[in-house]
């Protein structure tokens, strides 16, 4: 599945997610990504499947499409690379399969917002994307003293419910508040529980990312080091 996010000065202006293999862009109200910008041409660039990877193309723009200040008439992208149309940036990713069950959960609730409550169904389906097999041996360490939490399965719930393997307490905490999902050689941290209940890594608030061994976790005022 792929994600074109686009942004103008620093703010998002919308996320596009697409299960396709080509999507054009430009100023042409057909185009699958509409830029109502006069800088932008009818049909400006397109995103494009090419075997295992993507090409970004110049669709002989007026104004030229840009990557790292420099402009290309075709480019291969790599996930996480952003290329500027006008005044527009673009972020280009491909997204996993739990990571598209996440984000098509976001979107049925109304929007990029993901403070929303995951429901049961929704959880169900990221589980069933979890990462099985390899040879992956996880911790989440708790800091200030304890056991460290083994990480061998495909998922752990996070929360107040007895049967989370990782318990979070506290006012109004939801009984399942995060989940960790197997996904990209590692696990991913999935925000489940609403508004209700504390989730960062590193400090900032995190809806979904896939951890990094040393990424500190906190769930609702339990803080954990995550060790790969």
């Amino acid at each position: 599945m792929l994600r074109v996010t686009l942004s103008l000065g620093g703010n998002v202006v919308r996320k596009y997610p697409f299960d396709r293999d080509r999507v054009v862009i430009g100023r042409d109200p057909e185009c699958d990504i509409a830029i109502d910008n006069v800088a932008v041409s009818r049909n400006h660039a397109s995103l494009r499947r090419d075997g295992a990877s993507w090409l970004l193309e110049d669709l002989q723009s007026g104004n030229g499409t840009y990557v790292g200040g420099e402009r290309i008439s075709k480019r291969p992208m790599a996930s996480g690379e952003s290329f500027v149309i006008g005044k527009y940036t673009l972020l280009f990713e491909t997204l996993s399969d739990a990571e598209a069950a996440v984000d098509a959960a976001s979107r049925k609730a109304g929007g990029e917002d993901r403070t929303f409550r995951m429901e049961s169904g929704d959880i169900e389906r990221v589980v069933g994307k979890a990462g099985r097999g390899g040879d992956l041996r996880a911790s989440l360490v708790p800091q200030g003293g304890g056991s460290a939490i083994p990480l061998i399965k495909p998922f752990y719930f996070a929360g107040s419910a007895p049967d989370c393997a990782i318990p979070a307490s506290g006012f109004l905490v939801s009984p399942r508040v995060a989940l960790l999902v197997r996904d990209e050689g590692g696990y991913r941290l999935v925000k489940v529980g609403g508004r209700f209940g504390k989730v960062t890594v590193n400090g900032q608030a995190s809806d979904s990312r896939v951890l990094k061994s040393g990424d500190v976790v906190d769930l609702c005022g339990r803080t954990f080091k995550y060790e790969s």
